[in-house]
């Protein structure tokens, strides 16, 4: 059996017995063969040379991981992959760096993930670890790590590319991390940590499939990618708990944020846009909802060439109504259209922000807001705080009924020659508030429960009657009261 040399008996042979135990326990290439803590994927036949296909050699290593225990050790080299290799629960992978690499290129009628890592038994905890990698995905590739209904999986110090292109034309990996859930299975305590993805065909990272649980992204550099930087892409059925933090998001092309959040946070993130951007830097849309979400101590940084659409700092209008929104201690720069614009949002709360944007908040017609607190937003009064208009609206003369105001808060009336009423108006929800303007010098009336409007678009003036305004230009507010099914009349200026 090898050994170590002895220092008195071994006197006339000493070179022999050392060189026979280093033969042993090392390959010609001076690494080291498979000791009792780690399995060494060259002892499994892997060449690390770029062409030959290291697929089978990965795999067999992994297999035999998962009898015994122990870890996957891939030395520097360049291992060639044509098909996905699947880790298992209680199994780690683990390289040298950047210099370990793993070159994903799969037929391109046969695109596949990388490195898929899924229990055995669904829901079961994984207690991996995926460290000191690089993966390069090719022409074929569609995911760099594919994480699936398991949890306790740490992922850190991995470099994921998209591309071997520079330009990211045309991003071969569609995403570079995805933690899935599917059925009643989540994915849970997912930590990606110091690692760098970047040039991917579609999102740096995605969940999908169902909600995650305790998705931590700390520490990393997410970067031109086609998609997102980061898309929590469970819908408005699957949120997910997710805290971004400390992260580089920059220049991925529709944005870096989006999704639907749950008790999450993202924070204290470096968040910039390109100038080949089309999307704001954060993004809660029409496909989304959040319950409990706090952004805080951001630097978004919005360089897009246009003013548009694209051009907010924080675009927060979910299919709603969403609940529980911070957004304090964020610094914006040049977003040419609003820093924030918001909708359909209950209990918000905005208080340290700073600014240069030429308007630091603009909520999109004023539609569900509810519970909207607004504090040192600097440089900025309440003056500031815009809420939009929809198109003006054109009345009759005589009576005007189920009246359209296009989910507006504040809305121009315009048309009448004669005197006019109204009496009643489409779409009230919960505290929702409007303020028409009566651009008509013409008498108008607020028609107290005026049977000619549906039920729950009616009027009513508090006093049981009729109330005429004067004839001139006047501005009316009003309140929906759910309990009643009413717009409540609140009074005139």
């Amino acid at each position: 059996m090898p050994r170590l040399p002895v220092l008195a008996s071994d006197a006339d042979q000493w070179g022999a017995v050392l060189n026979e135990f280093l033969r042993v326990a090392h390959h010609e290439d001076g690494s080291l063969r498979g000791t009792y803590r780690v399995l060494n994927v060259k002892d499994f036949g892997a060449t690390g040379d770029g062409t030959t296909d290291d697929t089978s050699a990965i795999q067999a290593a992994v297999s035999k991981a998962t009898a015994s225990g122990k870890r996957v050790y891939l030395p520097s080299g360049n291992y060639r992959t044509t098909a996905t290799v699947s880790v298992p629960e209680n199994v780690s992978l683990v390289g040298d760096g950047p210099t370990s690499v793993i070159i994903h290129d799969p037929p391109l009628d046969h695109p596949s993930v990388a490195i898929k890592v899924e229990p055995t038994i669904l829901g079961l905890s994984l207690n991996s670890i995926l460290e000191n990698l690089r993966i390069l995905g090719m022409s074929g590739s569609s995911v760099g790590i594919k994480i699936v209904n398991g949890y306790a999986l740490t992922i850190r110090n991995v470099q994921i590319d998209g591309g071997s292109d520079p330009n990211r034309t045309p991003g071969f990996t569609t995403t570079g991390v995805q933690v899935d859930g599917t059925g009643s299975a989540n994915s849970a305590a997912v930590w990606l940590l110091h690692s760098h993805i970047q040039n991917c065909g579609g999102d740096g990272v995605r969940l999908t499939g169902g909600s995650a649980g305790g998705v931590c992204i700390f520490f990393n550099r997410i970067q031109g990618n086609i998609g997102w930087g980061f898309n929590a892409a469970g819908g408005v059925t699957g949120p997910s708990e997710a805290h971004i933090e400390n992260n580089v998001i920059e220049g991925n092309v529709k944005g870096a944020v989006t999704g639907s959040f749950f008790a999450s946070t993202i924070r204290n993130n470096h968040l910039e846009a390109s100038i080949i951007s089309t999307g704001p830097l954060v993004r809660l849309g029409a496909d989304n909802v959040f319950r409990g979400l706090e952004i805080s101590g951001n630097v978004v940084l919005n360089n897009t060439k246009v003013a548009s659409a694209g051009s907010y700092g924080f675009d927060i209008r979910p299919s709603g109504p969403s609940v529980g929104l911070t957004v304090s201690g964020n610094f914006f720069t040049q977003a040419s259209v609003a820093a924030v614009t918001l909708n359909s949002v209950f209990h918000a709360v905005f208080f340290g922000n700073a600014k240069n944007a030429a308007v630091p908040l603009l909520v999109e017609q004023g539609w569900n807001i509810r519970g909207l607190v607004i504090s040192d937003f600097p440089g900025t009064s309440f003056a500031g705080f815009v809420a939009k208009h929809g198109s003006d609206i054109t009345l009759s003369n005589g009576a005007n009924q189920d009246i359209d105001v296009q989910s507006s808060s504040f809305t121009r009336v315009t048309g009448p020659t004669a005197p006019f009423s109204v009496g009643g108006f489409i779409g009230g929800s919960d505290g929702y508030e409007l303020r028409i303007l009566s651009t008509v010098s013409q008498s108008m009336t607020i028609k107290h429960e005026d049977i000619g409007s549906a039920p729950t678009n009616r009027l009513n003036t508090l006093i049981g009657a009729d109330v005429v305004l004067p004839t001139r230009q006047v501005t009316v507010s009003f309140i929906y009261d759910a309990a009643s099914s009413r717009w409540i009349y609140l009074g005139y200026s």
